[in-house]
């Protein structure tokens, strides 16, 4: 199980709880287990301690693997990452202990966190629409500024009026 430190609706709202990326959906482009440990420049021997250690959740077979993101290919990225982060064997063991099994983590999105544990990064809200703000904003605004900006904000405004005025009358020309 995760290690939570806090409750979920504790986490800022750039973070959300890790989840491992369990879902296996097949594809039509594979790889090897021994190509994918090229690709993320791990050799077998390295793996084998690593599984040997209980950090990975599969032993070391032929088979094919989804490409770039099957499961197994995200378990051996992120265990990587953190077996080469200068933590001792003790310590990655005791760290990846609180995580659960596979650690199957998106390594891009995924961080420890001291405050929060491991969190992965939210995406961020869509913004919301300018206008939408502006009027839902305005009145406060206006009531908060001065008399020297609400002059500034009027002659804007009057010179964008005349503006749009004499282009439409440029376009009814």
């Amino acid at each position: 199980m995760i290690s939570q430190t806090s409750a979920e609706s504790d986490l800022p709202p750039w973070f959300k709880p890790a989840r491992p990326r369990l879902d296996e959906q097949g594809s039509l482009f594979t790889i090897s287990l021994e190509v994918a440990l090229v690709r993320m420049k791990v050799s077998p021997d390295e793996f084998n301690r690593w599984h040997l250690h209980g950090w990975i959740s599969f032993a070391f077979a032929p088979m094919e693997l989804n490409d770039p993101d099957d499961q197994k290919i995200l378990e051996i990225a992120f265990v990587r990452d953190v077996v080469r982060s200068g933590l001792s064997d003790a310590q990655i063991t005791q760290l990846l202990d609180r995580f659960p099994k596979p650690a199957s983590f998106d390594p891009d999105t995924t961080v420890f966190s001291f405050r929060y544990g491991l969190v992965q990064v939210a995406p961020p809200d869509e913004p919301e629409d300018p206008s939408a703000v502006i009027e839902s904003n305005l009145k406060d605004w206006i009531r908060e500024c001065d008399r020297d900006r609400l002059t500034e904000l009027h002659d804007q405004i009057v010179e964008r009026l005349r503006t749009s005025e004499a282009t439409e009358a440029e376009a009814r020309n």
